[in-house]
């Protein structure tokens, strides 16, 4: 198979679209991914595993302070993907106009999402471009009614004028990828807030 072929094969293997963030040394940030799934199969155990790109100023708040939030958001949504995945926090407070609070990990939990997961990580992985993050559930809930944004629905409602740009995007952390995804490091995970 070839792989083009391969990548829209494995396009079929997606999380919903959620936003995750962070903190670390008095910042905060948001992203948004669609690289999330369930790490666990006991109820008594919930963990959550994540998957970061190293270019995202998200990936390094996430790796220094050991915790992050993940948001399923509602299909009325969209502008938050906009807001929060089209620009970088390196050149703008992203969550300046949105409403958020804290809760256990001390992760920004915005107050209009479907539900949240308010996680600590437990372990990691190195996979060359990005980061497997593995969070344990500190705290997690329903906070408001909706569907659920998908990554099939974001793919079939993105708004013609943002295309270009999600193209543009698209392409740039394919690069990334192809420069760093070799480069693994492989090294034990240290709890940071265990120590």
């Amino acid at each position: 198979m070839n792989n083009n072929k391969l990548y829209n094969l494995l396009r079929n293997f997606v999380s919903p679209i959620v936003c995750i963030t962070s903190t670390h040394d008095g910042k905060y940030n948001g992203m948004i991914s669609n690289s999330v799934l369930r790490g666990s199969l006991l109820p008594e155990i919930p963990r959550i595993i994540i998957v970061i790109s190293k270019r995202n100023m998200t990936h390094d708040m996430i790796y220094n302070s050991g915790i992050f939030a993940v948001h399923l958001l509602k299909t009325n949504q969209m502008n938050l993907v906009w807001d929060l995945g089209f620009f970088s926090g390196r050149t703008k407070n992203k969550l300046h106009n949105i409403e958020y609070e804290f809760k256990e990990s001390g992760s920004p939990i915005l107050k209009n999402a479907y539900a949240y997961l308010d996680c600590k990580i437990v372990n990691c992985m190195d996979v060359g471009d990005s980061t497997c993050f593995l969070g344990t559930i500190l705290k997690a809930e329903i906070i408001s009614e909706g569907e659920i944004l998908t990554s099939e629905y974001f793919r079939k409602h993105i708004p013609a004028k943002w295309s270009d740009k999600y193209q543009e995007q698209l392409k740039e952390a394919q690069e990334f990828a192809q420069k760093y995804g070799h480069k693994i490091t492989y090294k034990q995970w240290k709890n940071k807030l265990d120590s």
